[in-house]
């Protein structure tokens, strides 16, 4: 999976949203109100902006890389620009036989993992080098996919268990443009004013 552009580098700050979806009942006659959640995580966007200072082979990459996705058709890895202390995140669910997981930021610092809710902290063995031991995990900067950090296991998780990530850093996304219809013009003019939609995609 291709990865958005690191050049040029937009504008900051730039506006991002975290998006729930809730199902709600008609208002009844006692003016209760039953909702239900869809997310158990909310869905990231970001609408980067350029400003007008971008050379016209830095706008034809950017619109190159729209081209070669047509529009929203498919996915790319996007990486946050921006660099902050993130909410805990979902990463995955333990099957009883994976041991190395990507978890979705890069460049983790004062990170925190938890199993099924637990703080794994007393079983933290380091980061790099070789594999941990049965029953302790180690952290790997960038050894994931897209450039994702990565976790490993010395014992894998069990079959349900959650595992979620909390760090300083950056967020890291599977994501597709929110557009299909783009022409050079007006690609160059949205870039320097709207600013272009990049949506979150789960599973």
């Amino acid at each position: 999976m291709a990865t958005y552009p690191t050049t040029p580098i937009p504008s900051a700050p730039y506006q991002t949203s975290d998006s729930f979806k809730t199902l709600q009942s008609p208002e009844y006659d006692s003016g209760i109100v039953i909702t239900k959640s869809l997310r158990n995580y909310p869905k990231y966007s970001v609408t980067l902006t350029y400003g007008m200072g971008n050379s016209a082979a830095d706008i034809q990459t950017l619109y190159q890389f729209f081209l070669d996705h047509k529009g929203s058709a498919t996915t790319f890895t996007f990486i946050d620009f921006m660099t902050a202390a993130w909410p805990r995140l979902y990463a995955a669910v333990g099957n009883a036989s994976t041991q190395i997981f990507d978890v979705p930021m890069a460049a983790s610092t004062s990170y925190t993992l938890w199993v099924d809710g637990v703080d794994q902290v007393a079983t933290y063995e380091g980061s790099g080098g070789g594999a941990p031991s049965a029953g302790h995990w180690k952290f790997y900067s960038a050894a994931g996919t897209g450039g994702r950090d990565q976790i490993k296991f010395g014992t894998a998780p069990a079959l349900g268990k959650l595992i979620e990530w909390k760090a300083t850093g950056q967020r890291v996304i599977n994501a597709r443009f929110s557009g299909d219809v783009m022409s050079l013009q007006t690609f160059y003019a949205s870039l320097a004013t709207t600013g272009l939609t990049i949506n979150e995609v789960k599973g």
